[in-house]
């Protein structure tokens, strides 16, 4: 059972590498199979373009310098958030070291 599992994973790890190639790969052999309907040289003269258009999916309203941003607000927030409990952890380590060698 062990073999079966390592071998399905290696195959599913192999064929995750490759994903994003085999996704380009079928969109242009798609555009080959197709380009008969357009007037490639009307539309790109002098061109040599892929476009890939996808549709957002950015959440977050704004232009891309507020996104940004935002990003870095969120950044410095969450990096506070560490400190200070980093800080507090640190200050009761220290007040029960001071405690215990009150106490000798």
């Amino acid at each position: 059972m062990n073999m079966l599992i390592a071998i399905m994973g290696e195959s599913f790890g192999r064929i995750i590498c490759i994903a994003d190639q085999s996704v380009l790969k079928e969109v242009c052999c798609m555009m080959d199979d197709h380009i008969w309907l357009l007037k490639i040289s009307e539309l790109f003269s002098g061109s040599r373009y892929i476009l890939w258009l996808t549709p957002g999916t950015n959440k977050v309203p704004g232009t891309v310098v507020e996104r940004q941003i935002q990003q870095l607000r969120n950044y410095v927030e969450d990096r506070l958030e560490a400190t200070d409990s980093t800080i507090v952890r640190q200050t009761a380590m220290l007040a029960e070291l001071i405690k215990g060698n009150a106490n000798v």
